[in-house]
């Protein structure tokens, strides 16, 4: 509760330079790298479960909101993350993202399959839907309230425009109104990976050293993520 409460005083306030060592030490420093990014999540708690029923008491929403807070750990373990409760069933993921991640090509898609595993994961395990807001890849603690700025703002895109589930915040100026868009545009880079995956596979199918580890680097995904693919 203590880190949960810290975690939300630092990202909407402001947060100086000087103020750096003491979070990244309060934070036992799981988050003393150079980028980050954020994830906001809202919980549409009004169904869910094994039996997909109405949630209608306040513990059976709090034992829905544990289950979901889980989903995402496990989702996010690939990086160095912390997850925090804002309250109102809506919680944000604070990604740690290495300097290779920031300046690839897939960086925003890798951001979105982190959020489409997520949204997939809470539907699956638990029936319950949910809208997730992305900021950009940042640089620095300081600049973690324009991040968890950026997630809210693209949190309310997803809500003002039906069919949405997920939004970056840079496609906010070019809102297509077809609902699809963005998971389209996920499942097409999607298959790009899967189809390059499958060349570098041909292309090496005789080296019997080859490793998960070493198609991953190949196509510039972690080996998580790609045995998900």
């Amino acid at each position: 509760h203590e880190t949960n409460y810290y975690l939300n005083e630092l990202v909407t306030g402001t947060i100086h330079e000087s103020e750096v060592p003491y979070i990244i030490e309060k934070l036992d420093h799981r988050m003393n790298g150079t980028y980050f990014s954020m994830l906001t999540i809202k919980l549409a708690l009004e169904r869910g479960g094994i039996h997909d029923q109405e949630i209608s008491t306040l513990k059976d929403r709090s034992l829905l909101k544990y289950a979901a807070l889980n989903i995402m750990e496990e989702t996010a373990s690939q990086w160095n993350h912390l997850v925090f409760n804002n309250h109102n069933s809506t919680f944000t993921l604070l990604l740690q993202i290495t300097e290779e991640e920031s300046r690839g090509s897939m960086r925003v898609n890798q951001l979105l399959m982190v959020a489409q595993m997520i949204h997939t994961n809470l539907q699956k395990y638990l029936n319950v839907k949910s809208q997730i807001g992305i900021s950009r890849i940042r640089e620095g603690i300081t600049q973690w309230p324009t991040m968890y700025k950026e997630a809210l703002e693209s949190l309310t895109c997803c809500e003002t425009n039906k069919g949405h589930y997920m939004f970056y915040i840079e496609d906010k100026d070019s809102i297509n109104p077809h609902p699809d868009v963005t998971v389209a545009g996920v499942d097409e880079a999607n298959n790009r990976i899967v189809y390059e995956t499958k060349m570098y596979i041909e292309g090496h199918f005789c080296n019997k050293g080859l490793k998960l580890q070493d198609i991953a680097d190949a196509v510039h995904l972690s080996p998580n993520y790609l045995s998900f693919l």
